[in-house]
């Protein structure tokens, strides 16, 4: 169902990797865990910047816990 939405997303996480935890994405998220997100998320199969502004939120949380982490380390 969020086929052609995975693929889009995956390509924006891949051009933006080093911003906002977007590796995360490319990384550790599956594709059907990507649909798992969008569809509990109730995100239309076709909204492209719903999607990536839901992922910018949660992929953001990770990104900013990794860097207080890696304050403490370096």
């Amino acid at each position: 169902m969020y086929t052609s939405l995975i693929k889009q997303l995956k390509k924006h996480a891949l051009a933006h990797y080093e911003e906002g935890g977007w590796d995360f994405l490319v990384e550790c998220w599956d594709d059907w865990e990507i649909e798992e997100e969008l569809s509990s998320k109730e995100l239309e199969p076709d909204d492209f910047e719903g999607a990536k502004a839901h992922f910018c939120r949660v992929l953001g949380i990770v990104d900013e816990r990794r860097t207080e982490v890696q304050s403490f380390i370096f």
